[in-house]
């Protein structure tokens, strides 16, 4: 039954980036069809990253847990819940959002000679998680090499009373790094889309539009991840000694790669107006072209 819904969920995202890939079929380019063409590159820019931003509540949080999380040595120091760690994520964002802003992408403008586009954002805050997830999956492999405390985790002590799951020697720390990338990744990604869906969407459908894109943001992604959740649910036990989260974290980082050319390519069909300065006049065909100046 997980397998079905995953392989719905996929499907049902499938056939709407197919179905308004290109919305010559609806007829002339008018407000409705221009603001259509937004929604593939809003569908699929916002489940991939966010498949991979979920992580940060799910495994990312687990591994922590199992990871050395005192304030202090001895056995009765207190210990840290793994979710504390996600403060690194907010904490990203609002460090390095000035710091992306003011700097990061004028010196990246100076180097390349051109204007950092909303697509090159998107794929470098989408490569930066799919890093946090393979620097996540190095962490563990390290984790596993390490000591066993002699002490189990309080909160695991607790909840799970017939599983005596025993911290590693690895600092918890540790995960305030990828929590920290997964952040920068939300600073290149999600204000672009939310941009692109204002800027592409037609005047009068804008707030539809942008709607759309907080339901590609937050409801197709968690509805996705909670089947990918399930179907993994073997390798991720209460004890992760005894399951594969490395493989759990390759699974995540091949969908963030895979999303990046399914990105681009449905980055190339129909170009709504602000993706159209984007690209060099050789990239858009002539036909487009004068699509657009009927439109303006």
């Amino acid at each position: 039954m997980t397998i079905i819904v995953l392989v719905l969920d996929i499907s049902c995202i499938a056939c709407l980036v197919i179905a308004h890939r290109n919305n010559e079929w609806l007829g002339s380019k008018d407000a409705v069809t221009q603001s259509l063409d937004c929604v593939p590159k809003l569908l699929v820019g916002n489940v991939v990253f966010n498949v991979l931003y979920n992580t940060m509540a799910s495994v990312f949080y687990s591994q922590a847990c199992q990871m050395d999380t005192r304030i202090g040595p001895g056995s009765s120091a207190a210990q840290l819940n793994g979710a504390f760690f996600n403060l690194a994520d907010s904490l990203a964002i609002i460090l390095f959002t000035p710091v992306i802003a003011q700097i990061v992408i004028p010196c990246s403008e100076r180097c390349l000679g051109r204007k950092v586009s909303l697509n090159m954002k998107i794929y470098a805050g989408i490569l930066v998680a799919v890093a946090a997830q393979l620097l996540a999956a190095g962490m563990e492999r390290l984790s596993r090499t390490k000591l066993l405390l002699l002490f189990p985790r309080k909160v695991f002590w607790a909840v799970v009373s017939t599983c005596k799951v025993h911290m590693s020697e690895l600092s918890a720390w540790w995960m305030v790094i990828p929590y920290a990338m997964v952040g920068i990744g939300e600073i290149l990604v999600n204000p672009s889309l939310q941009h692109f869906a204002y800027d592409g969407a037609h005047p009068s459908m804008r707030s539809l539009i942008q709607a759309f894109c907080l339901f590609a943001m937050g409801g197709m992604p968690n509805a996705l991840s909670s089947a990918m959740s399930m179907a993994t649910a073997e390798w991720t036990p209460n004890d992760l000694n005894q399951g594969n989260l490395p493989l759990v974290y390759m699974i995540n980082a091949l969908i963030g790669l895979v999303g990046c050319l399914v990105f681009r390519w449905v980055s190339r069909e129909r170009l709504p107006l602000c993706m159209k300065e984007e690209y060099s006049e050789s990239d858009i065909s002539e036909d487009e072209a004068v699509s657009d100046n009927t439109l303006s």
